[in-house]
């Protein structure tokens, strides 16, 4: 259990949906061959993720998690796309939501916290459009208080 200065009472933690510290979507240069063209696609990001009061909302526990996702965007088959340019592939904004869970029972379990991210892909030359999820998650005693 832990202590909410706020409450002044011991309460459980809630977390709080995670906060982008910066994203960056790399898109590759496209290759391929007999008609079919890829892009390699590379996310990253750094997130922070914080642990609340569950009666107040008061921030308690916070950590910083970086993600990192490699991806390959597939195209359709006959696009004419120049390998040399990546103009007409865009990316939009990475979009990160909580997610939680456990391991283990009873006196051993292992709680867990984490944020799931997705990005959309396209391509405006074949209108080929590809959504990427990826996840991580840390240990609950990996959070520092705050």
């Amino acid at each position: 259990m832990n202590r909410c200065s706020q409450c002044n009472t011991f309460v459980s933690f809630e977390q709080a949906e995670p906060e982008d510290s910066g994203s960056d979507v790399d898109i590759a240069g496209a290759y391929g061959s007999d008609g079919e063209s890829f892009n390699d696609i590379q996310i990253t990001g750094s997130v922070r993720l914080v642990l609340q009061c569950a009666n107040c909302n008061e921030e308690l526990a916070e950590s910083d998690i970086e993600m990192n996702c490699e991806e390959t965007f597939e195209h359709e088959v006959g696009c004419e796309i120049d390998p040399d340019s990546t103009e007409d592939v865009t990316s939009q904004d990475v979009e990160y939501t909580a997610t939680d869970g456990s391991e283990g029972k009873g006196r051993y379990r292992k709680q867990f916290y984490g944020a799931e991210g997705s990005v959309s892909v396209s391509c405006g030359l074949c209108e080929a459009t590809m959504d990427f999820n990826f996840s991580e998650l840390v240990q609950a005693s990996h959070f520092s208080p705050i």
